[in-house]
């Protein structure tokens, strides 16, 4: 991998539910053996996202005066990728029956609206068993300690509403246009990209080793958990917790592919039967290796 992009989630609803705000966005690039650059702003603003489409991904890079090369790009995605293995899907498993989520996502409305949380919580809600007591968690979640896609409260912990919209977006160009990860084997001939699922807290935690997500510790952080790098400006960093985010997504598919742990995060989980279904978190240990 030659490019990294992390990407927070938002999936706040605009113009009375018709569009969604633009998600913060971070691209790391590498410079060299173990060097990278990472690019935080254009123009002095922070780089932000209208809408998780690969035309707006090269349009973002033909600004920025950078090659977009596909097949050598990972992109870190601030939400969840898989549904627990107690929903029963029509498709086999792996690939097929995320893209067709996708595509179901990105022609889903409620009442006249797009995007929000009650549209998200309304798409979700469809494949929860009826009469379901308890919300099904992905193993990789029971793990982690994060929460699940069903769960909508307490807010600041949704996940769902992000993980809908990026749903959308990924399933609005009518095909599979990236490959996913762990569902999808490695190919050298394939042209695509490869997407991740990322939770910024793991990453604050393991590869930063920081409790909390302090603003003000993260280039000290950063600085001594991977010195082997610039950026162009921590300003943007410094004062937004999810333009923070997105960096740190970036950051932590950089410190993971240097150490080997990117596609392999420990000893274990290769033989993980539940990965291939229901999907893994970007740098999770599998339990039997904590």
């Amino acid at each position: 991998m030659e490019i990294f992009i992390g990407i927070d989630q938002t999936g706040a609803g605009a113009s009375q539910g018709k569009k969604a705000k633009p998600l913060p966005m971070c691209i790391a690039v590498k410079q060299g053996a173990g060097t990278w650059r990472f690019i935080t702003e254009s123009s002095r603003k922070p780089l932000r996202l209208n809408r998780f489409h690969p035309q707006l991904l090269q349009e973002c890079f033909d600004q920025l005066g950078l090659d977009l090369k596909w097949n050598t790009t990972a992109i870190i995605l601030d939400c969840v990728l898989g549904l627990p293995r107690q929903i029963e899907m029509g498709s086999p498993k792996g690939r097929p029956y995320l893209w067709e989520c996708f595509a179901r996502a990105a022609g889903f409305s409620q009442n006249g609206k797009e995007f929000g949380r009650e549209v998200a919580e309304a798409f979700f809600s469809e494949y929860l068993p009826g009469n379901n007591q308890a919300y099904p968690k992905r193993f990789c979640e029971e793990v982690s300690g994060s929460n699940s896609v069903f769960q909508t409260r307490p807010y600041q912990k949704n996940i769902q509403t992000g993980t809908f919209r990026l749903w959308k977006d990924l399933g609005s160009t009518g095909k599979p246009w990236v490959k996913i990860w762990p569902f999808d084997k490695k190919d050298k001939r394939s042209d695509q990209a490869w997407i991740f699922e990322g939770y910024p807290s793991l990453i604050w935690k393991q590869c930063l080793q920081s409790s909390s997500r302090d603003l003000k510790k993260l280039r000290r952080l950063c600085v001594k958990a991977f010195p082997q790098f610039e950026i162009d400006t921590w300003r943007h960093l410094e004062r937004s917790p999810d333009l923070a985010d997105s960096f740190v997504l970036a950051f932590g598919g950089v410190y993971l592919l240097e150490r080997g742990k990117l596609w392999n995060p420990s000893v274990s989980f290769e033989e993980e039967c539940n990965a291939p279904r229901e999907g893994w978190i970007l740098g999770l240990k599998h339990p039997n290796d904590i």
